[in-house]
């Protein structure tokens, strides 16, 4: 979610010469479980809802028809996905989508 604020706030400040400062106040860190390990803070979304969140990202910054960069909605600024990224997204939506999977959580 913190590359695509940065990158909607580019996409408006692109041609300016103003500087972003982008980084990330919250870093959650999942075990290999992909159980949330640092849990209890104040405001953190539930288990479920972390993992809704995710697989949404990806996504969102594809720079295609159904996502939001410039060849999509055009909200955001391209964004280069790595391939290993994608190859382990994808890796995580089949585990994900497996109905036994919440229930293990």
């Amino acid at each position: 979610m913190q590359l695509r604020t940065f990158a909607s706030f580019s996409r408006y400040t692109y041609s300016k010469n103003i500087k972003l400062i982008n980084y990330a106040p919250f870093i959650p860190n999942i075990d290999m479980n992909l159980k949330l390990i640092n849990i209890g803070i104040n405001g953190i979304w539930d288990y479920k809802r972390y993992l809704e969140l995710l697989m949404g990202e990806i996504p969102r910054l594809r720079d295609d028809e159904n996502g939001y960069g410039p060849n999509g909605k055009g909200f955001i600024v391209h964004v280069n996905i790595p391939r290993e990224i994608e190859e382990v997204y994808n890796s995580l939506k089949t585990l994900i989508n497996n109905e036994d999977f919440y229930r293990r959580c």
